[in-house]
């Protein structure tokens, strides 16, 4: 019988944990949220400028026959979607993420 006893311990151990996310856990919840949503936005500001920057290269580099000029600013405009696509997306994908982890037993 003590031979089992670390399996029984364990399993004992695994089933007792029960965490989950809540905004009472810690002080200044709120306060981290709201700096959290202030740095998307300037990460948003900054991709909308990069986004600017860029349409400007493709425009001045397809104007002038810089083909290569052009090409790379249209990568960095797809670029800077892309980085705004994932900041309004990220909410949702770690919810999403989430309530998949609480399905695992």
């Amino acid at each position: 019988m003590a031979t089992h006893l670390p399996s029984q311990l364990t399993a004992l151990a695994i089933s007792a944990v029960d965490i989950s996310p809540n905004s009472n856990g810690l002080p200044g919840f709120q306060t981290a949220e709201r700096l959290l949503g202030g740095g998307a936005k300037y990460i948003l500001l900054a991709c909308f400028a990069g986004g600017l920057w860029r349409i400007g290269q493709w425009v001045l580099g397809t104007r002038h026959g810089h083909g290569e000029g052009a090409s790379a600013g249209k990568v960095k405009i797809g670029i800077a979607c892309a980085g705004v696509f994932l900041v309004g997306a990220l909410p949702a994908l770690l919810n999403f993420f989430e309530g998949i982890g609480k399905t695992v037993r």
